[in-house]
């Protein structure tokens, strides 16, 4: 069965809110959110959570426009309490029942209250990310600041990714959160968080976490990829080089195979050409896929072997899904150029025609097609 978005503040109740205290509501519409989007299972299951979803929806929409001591919002509350008291085993009832207390708090006591809820919900649903996300969420804003964090820093050990996410949204509703209290001594946690960090745009605060993962964990292969790519990223040959020595041994595995080729687009920069066509090969055998036959083009068109870099980024598009499109559109610019290059005016305008499929308003591809069919703009 399914459930309506959750819509409670419309464009011109956005000053009804913010006069009555539209930040908790709007806390409360978050947890909602959070919990009421998860999968009970079952007819019986999802009638229950539209029940309560539509309660607590009632309650908060109540709530903007006529203030939280409206006597029918009281009586939504006392719904909801009511069917705790019939169902007390009901976690997400209870977190939701928590929100909306914290939402519509007036006192002490009231923040007590939804406290004391979500934690209860948390521990009767220790490992049910939506009810621990909406918990830690109500505790951190209730000042349970410490409780909060523990329960994302055990959430690290289930749904890392969800974790991270958790903390991140802490972060920005609580002024001077301690992340490494959030954060286990494990390195798929940091890498999680340090994903976030760059999903979230703040790219130097999620390289300084790999870096101190790779400081921590020296031995970590995923870590030494990911920091070994963003060198390579930004031409930093330096740091590519203090990570990949030259001379040094690289493990014999797929995982292994980026740092093959990364490798050998060092060698390549410092003039090996024949340890960097090495480095290439050994890389395609542990892995050849279709990003790393994209490397390896770059790699063997870098070292003048027009011939080789053309068979891989060939095979690399063969290999990218349609869905891919930005990849496609790189592979197939490369492609054009090459044959640019290299006189085949026939198959350059193939290419530069997929191009323009992909992406219509390309400027090269559109200049290049006018120039190679003779067509004038």
């Amino acid at each position: 069965m399914e459930t309506r978005d959750l819509k409670l503040v419309s464009a011109d109740r956005g000053e009804a809110a913010r006069s009555r205290g539209g930040a908790p509501l709007a806390l409360a519409a978050l947890v909602l959110t959070a919990v009421v989007t998860a999968t009970l299972g079952g007819a019986d299951a999802a009638r229950r959570k539209i029940e309560v979803r539509e309660l607590a929806e009632n309650a908060l929409q109540m709530a903007l426009d006529r203030g939280s001591a409206d006597p029918e919002v009281q009586a939504t509350l006392a719904d909801l309490r009511g069917t705790l008291g019939w169902r007390p085993l009901e976690s997400k009832t209870r977190v939701i029942y928590a929100s909306l207390v914290l939402g519509l708090a007036s006192s002490l006591d009231d923040m007590r209250l939804a406290s004391f809820h979500a934690g209860r919900a948390a521990e009767l649903s220790p490992v049910t990310v939506p009810v621990v996300r909406a918990a830690t969420l109500v505790l951190a804003n209730t000042g349970e600041i410490d409780r909060a964090l523990e329960l994302i820093r055990r959430m690290f050990g289930y749904d890392a990714g969800s974790a991270a996410e958790t903390l991140g949204q802490v972060e920005s509703l609580v002024l001077g959160v301690r992340l490494t209290a959030g954060i286990p001594d494990d390195v798929d946690a940091w890498m999680a968080w340090a994903r976030w960090l760059r999903d979230d745009g703040r790219r130097d605060e999620a390289d300084d976490w790999l870096r101190r993962a790779h400081e921590r964990w020296p031995g970590h292969l995923s870590v030494r990829v990911q920091l070994a790519s963003r060198a390579f990223a930004r031409r930093d040959w330096g740091t590519l080089e203090a990570l990949l020595p030259i001379d040094g041994p690289l493990p014999d595995e797929r995982a292994a195979g980026r740092l093959h080729v990364l490798r050998g687009h060092l060698k390549l920069q410092r003039g090996d050409g024949p340890g960097a066509t090495a480095d290439a090969e050994t890389a395609l055998r542990l892995d050849p896929s279709a990003g790393m036959r994209l490397l390896a083009g770059d790699l063997f068109h870098e070292s003048g072997d027009p011939d080789r870099a053309r068979a891989e980024w060939n095979r690399s598009l063969h290999a990218t899904a349609r869905e891919q499109g930005s990849t496609r559109r790189a592979l197939l610019v490369r492609l054009g150029r090459l044959e640019d290059r290299y006189g085949r005016p026939a198959a350059a305008l193939r290419h530069w025609q997929a191009v323009l499929e992909l992406d219509p308003q390309h400027p090269e591809a559109r200049r290049r097609v006018d120039d190679l069919s003779g067509f004038n703009r």
